[in-house]
């Protein structure tokens, strides 16, 4: 599937500049989606999609939107969409979509599995739900369960979905009975680093280095396109009101894009 890129000399402004990458780049990822094994340049196309999709929604056009949801929906309707690997190859995706459309139904496959595959894609999965932290169910739901059959299985490095459950939208009191359920279930290092995150009301985790990487790419790619500076004030990407400087500002401001998250 691809779409339109020709643009007309009026179009080529930095106005269209952010919704020109997410079109090439969900284009890119598409294109390469059965490209075994998977590559960093796919996980970084896809996380730049699900960034624009969740940080600058509004520069989107109708036909953007549509091209995103058209997409999805392809992947879904695949017969191995489930039964294969294209469910966690498209998380990042899963998350933006979410974001975009403001409902739990594209990530609730991702949430559903994280205590699925081995530990590389365990802890891949981990980013994308951070991301699209709004939409899980961190109380009872599909992300406690699979948290809890992660620490049945003794399954280490589970930092992440811990630090997840920190920066999510519970109370305080609900995050620290859910750490010593958790902590019940838990062996070796997970104990340690669950009573270190209770009794500090917070915890360090490693997931700002795979979002800092999404963003520098998606400035990377921004800044390589004609007119388009870092400094230049005009260097506007909605009519005046949204500028570079202002979308990795709203990425920075998320609350897992830190080395620390506390209650």
């Amino acid at each position: 599937m691809e779409a339109n890129l020709r643009s007309t000399p009026a179009e080529r402004t930095s106005a269209k500049v952010l919704e020109r990458i997410f079109h090439s780049e969900l284009n890119a990822f598409m294109a390469h989606l059965d490209q075994a094994p998977v590559t960093l340049e796919q996980d970084m196309r896809s996380g730049v999609v699900a960034f624009i999709a969740t940080f600058a929604s509004e520069i989107l056009g109708q036909s953007s939107i549509a091209l995103f949801n058209e997409a999805m929906h392809e992947l879904w309707d695949r017969p191995t969409f489930f039964r294969g690997d294209y469910w966690w190859k498209v998380a990042f995706l899963s998350a933006g979509h979410s974001n975009l459309f403001g409902n739990s139904d594209a990530i609730d496959v991702v949430e559903r599995n994280i205590g699925t595959g081995n530990r590389n894609i365990r802890h891949f999965l981990y980013g994308p739900l951070g991301l699209a932290l709004d939409h899980l169910h961190p109380l009872g739901g599909a992300f406690d369960d699979g948290m809890i059959q992660n620490f049945r299985s003794r399954h280490m490095g589970n930092d992440e979905g811990i630090a997840i459950l920190v920066a999510s939208k519970l109370t305080a009191e609900e995050k620290l009975a859910t750490l010593e359920r958790w902590k019940r279930e838990a062996s070796g290092s997970d104990v340690e680093y669950l009573d270190s995150t209770i009794r500090m009301r917070g915890c360090r985790h490693t997931l700002l280095t795979e979002y800092a990487g999404i963003a520098l790419h998606l400035v990377e790619v921004a800044l390589a396109l004609p007119q388009t500076t870092w400094d230049d004030p005009q260097m506007n990407l909605l009519g005046g009101t949204l500028s570079l400087q202002e979308v990795v500002g709203r990425i920075r401001a998320h609350p897992l894009f830190s080395t620390y998250v506390s209650m």
